[in-house]
């Protein structure tokens, strides 16, 4: 693994395990290693990639700095880091946005850990079998391809979109990133995550104790509380909880909650579902053998025939 740019990290393609990606944990690793044991994550060979804003709020301080020293964890800078760095140069106090954990650390302890969050990239390219997986903490700005990005990360400007910009989610926009296969986002809360083209946005806790949004590049999945979430399907679901007047944020998370008692089939379905979303990406000439791909995942269980009835229908299409 090497830097491709002094802003950007490259992880090489993990042959022997995973690779996990979350956001916005802020101090609540307890639930984040909750939600890793379910999936079974194995730290000597699965990697976890933490999109930004692992500081201030939750109860876990001692906890998240240890994870700053694991050699299975990487993470890029989010806007709670970068204000903690600001305010570690400029002398400043900082005490905002629950972040009275700062101004509890002896100097000694502030210096370690600003220069620790200081030497964090703003970028993180994993290698996977279909391409570069980008991880940012908040966005990249739509006119942008993924190339242009991580060459302008040199720019304060860039830089601060990186770490700062909600466009994407607040104007949802569905184009997708150029030049990445997926791209992985946080910063923005919502209330579950969702698929804008190829961009993810995980944040749908922003430290409010909930269960945390896990992505699996390997599974093409996003897991919440160890089980698979169509989040093609969620703004569907939202929309029609509306409908119904379902207007308190409470009733649309009961709505919402209804997902976790799905059985094992529908579960099977929606991880099928999720891997399948990766076609719509694939020259037509590919497309045979990305669904065999797949087929070799899911194996002999509920979902194989239907596989095998799509596999025809591309063959027949090709």
């Amino acid at each position: 693994m090497a830097d491709r740019l002094p802003l950007v990290q490259r992880l090489s393609i993990n042959t022997k395990g995973r690779c996990f990606v979350v956001t916005d944990v802020h101090f609540q690793v307890k639930k984040l290693m909750e939600g890793l044991a379910l999936l079974n994550f194995d730290p000597l060979v699965d990697r976890l990639i933490i999109g930004g804003d692992l500081v201030d709020r939750g109860p876990d301080l001692r906890e998240a700095l240890d994870l700053l020293g694991l050699p299975w964890v990487f993470m890029v800078r989010g806007n709670h880091e970068q204000m903690v760095i600001d305010a570690w140069k400029n002398n400043r106090i900082y005490s905002d946005n629950g972040a009275t954990w700062w101004m509890a650390l002896s100097d000694e302890s502030q210096d370690m850990v600003a220069t620790k969050l200081d030497s964090l990239p703003h970028a993180i390219e994993i290698e996977c079998e279909h391409g570069i997986v980008g991880v940012v903490h908040a966005n990249v700005p739509s006119a942008m391809t993924w190339q242009a990005f991580i060459e302008g990360l040199s720019y304060p400007g860039i830089q601060e979109k990186a770490l700062w910009q909600r466009e994407r989610i607040t104007r949802h926009l569905r184009s997708g990133v150029e030049g990445v296969w997926r791209l992985c986002i946080g910063h923005t809360y919502l209330p579950f995550p969702q698929r804008l083209g190829n961009v993810l946005a995980l944040d749908c806790t922003t430290g409010n104790g909930k269960a945390l949004a896990i992505y699996c590049v390997q599974d093409d999945t996003i897991y919440v509380d160890g089980k698979p979430t169509l989040f093609e399907d969620m703004p569907h679901l939202r929309s029609q909880a509306e409908e119904h007047h379902v207007e308190s944020p409470s009733g649309l998370e009961a709505v919402m909650g209804r997902l976790g008692s799905l059985d094992d089939d529908i579960h099977l379905l929606l991880a099928m579902n999720n891997a399948l979303t990766g076609i719509l990406f694939q020259e037509r000439k590919h497309r045979a053998d990305y669904i065999m791909s797949i087929q070799k995942r899911f194996g002999e269980t509920r979902v194989a025939p239907m596989l095998e009835n799509l596999l025809l229908l591309v063959n027949l299409d090709a």
